[in-house]
């Protein structure tokens, strides 16, 4: 994809988009386009996206991405 092309899509809720799905349920999904802002900057998507919270699963943005 080139950076004319990217789209972008913004998955806000806080503990509403916790991911509470067994991660042992689904493949990993894992693409060098979809990307999540971390503290050190953009950094490859992975389950959980919010591995701080005692209940991180699986979520709906991998899927949706």
């Amino acid at each position: 994809m080139s950076a004319a092309t990217i789209q972008s899509f913004l998955m806000l809720g806080q503990s509403n988009m916790a991911g509470r799905g067994d991660l042992g349920a689904v493949p990993d999904i894992v693409h060098p386009d979809i990307l999540m802002l971390r503290e050190q900057g953009w950094v490859p998507m992975q389950e959980p996206i919010n591995p701080d919270r005692p209940f991180a699963g699986v979520g709906l943005a991998a899927s949706f991405a």
